[in-house]
């Protein structure tokens, strides 16, 4: 696990593409040291792939959530837990 910096630009280019397929927007205030709220998982033995967690927007960035990102499905987090999000909180892709 590691939290994403700003100038991690190949992250941020699947982060931003998976979200506008889906309408949304990453949240991407970060701190002093450019680091931002994104976590990365993966990918290691047990998990082949990469996994995104951060907060992301519709319209206004106040109104924002979590969500989990794998490669093929978006999920608003919600209570869940990244590793087990409910299928009713999948997002789908709407462009």
């Amino acid at each position: 696990m590691g939290f994403l910096n700003l100038e991690d630009t190949q992250h941020w280019r699947v982060i931003k593409a998976r979200l506008s397929r889906r309408g949304l927007k990453p949240v991407l205030d970060a701190d002093d040291k450019g680091r931002t709220e994104w976590e990365i998982h993966g990918p290691h033995r047990d998990m082949d792939y990469q996994v995104y967690i951060g907060l992301a927007y519709e319209d206004d960035p106040g109104d924002s959530f979590y969500v989990v990102m794998y490669p093929r499905a978006v999920y608003e987090l919600g209570d869940s837990d990244w590793l087990s999000p409910e299928p009713e909180n999948r997002i789908p892709v709407t462009k």
